[in-house]
């Protein structure tokens, strides 16, 4: 298998520890409370599903799964018996943690024991195979980036990891009827990955989706393709996933060190489109930016309005 043929995921050790907002903690937990009602609700027949893509140490699903089993203690009858392995509000939760990274293996299985889940030790891809991965040889962290291309840089080992196509795992193992929470953080590769899981039809047996987003992790020319992404799947999923629950969830993790501050060629060019002949101010809230943006239509030395005009690809 040559090395060169198959795309190069690069990773180095995080700066800082990622931290939500208190904002941010309580949308998750609100949607975490979303995926626990539906599997209370759920057909007798039907299964619920967690999957933690990029599952790095296993922190988050450790949580996840703690508070899954305390909501479940309370709804459950007084005097029933205790549930089986891996069933939790008398329905059978299936867990997939899926994760290439040797280092963390040990302490996933040992979660997969606990709780009933499955550890899939591959890269999470759009088919099966392998991927490149660079690795920086000082890594020590618990969280991984994706740095981009890094072959030949100093400092960095490469290997080739196995993969998986995660779109075909979803397909196979979330029947319709089913419910499934699905936390994707894979540092930059959801850009190449999400368009195969909406095009395939697997990101619509999801009902519940955690997507961390990191426009630093790719190249500058794509990011605005990348942020349109992000903001054209709500209704892509709305509209193309016939069947979707009206209390179905979608929620955007971005943290400030892997997005603010990040150029977006083209963007300036796309806003000022649809500003007009004024002045736009405004601030983002919490994130703490104010902002001005001002546009001065052309117009011709007398006074007209410019010609009407069509164009074709932007030209």
């Amino acid at each position: 298998m040559a090395l060169g043929r198959w795309p190069l995921l690069a990773l180095a050790a995080a700066c800082r520890a990622k931290r939500l907002t208190f904002a941010g903690q309580t949308l998750l937990r609100e949607q975490q409370d979303a995926f626990f009602h539906d599997l209370v609700r759920l057909d007798a027949s039907a299964h619920a599903h967690v999957f933690d893509v990029g599952a790095n140490s296993g922190q988050f699903v450790e949580e996840f799964m703690w508070r899954l089993r305390k909501h479940c203690l309370r709804v459950r009858r007084r005097g029933a018996p205790p549930p089986p392995p891996g069933v939790h509000c008398g329905r059978r939760v299936h867990l997939y943690m899926v994760e290439p990274q040797q280092q963390f293996h040990a302490a996933l299985l040992r979660l997969a024991q606990k709780w009933n889940g499955t550890l899939v030790p591959r890269a999470a891809w759009r088919e099966d195979g392998a991927v490149r991965f660079a690795a920086a040889e000082t890594y020590n962290s618990q969280r991984a980036r994706i740095v981009g291309h890094a072959a030949g840089r100093r400092g960095v080992r490469e290997r080739l990891v196995p993969a998986v196509d995660l779109g075909a795992l979803l397909l196979r193992t979330v029947r319709r009827g089913d419910v499934a929470f699905f936390k994707l953080d894979i540092e930059g590769g959801e850009y190449e990955l999400l368009p195969h899981l909406v095009v395939s039809g697997a990101l619509c047996r999801a009902q519940h989706l955690l997507l961390e987003w990191h426009l630093r992790g790719i190249p500058a020319a794509e990011r605005l393709a990348g942020v349109a992404m992000k903001l054209a799947l709500p209704m892509l999923l709305a509209r193309g996933c016939p069947g979707r629950t009206p209390n179905a969830t979608l929620l955007n993790e971005e943290f400030r060190e892997s997005n603010f501050n990040r150029p977006i060629p083209g963007l300036i060019e796309e806003a000022a489109r649809s500003v007009g002949n004024r002045t736009v101010r405004g601030d983002l809230g919490r994130v703490g930016i104010e902002y001005e943006f001002r546009v001065n239509v052309l117009r011709s030395p007398q006074g007209r309005a410019p010609i009407q005009f069509t164009l074709v690809n932007g030209a």
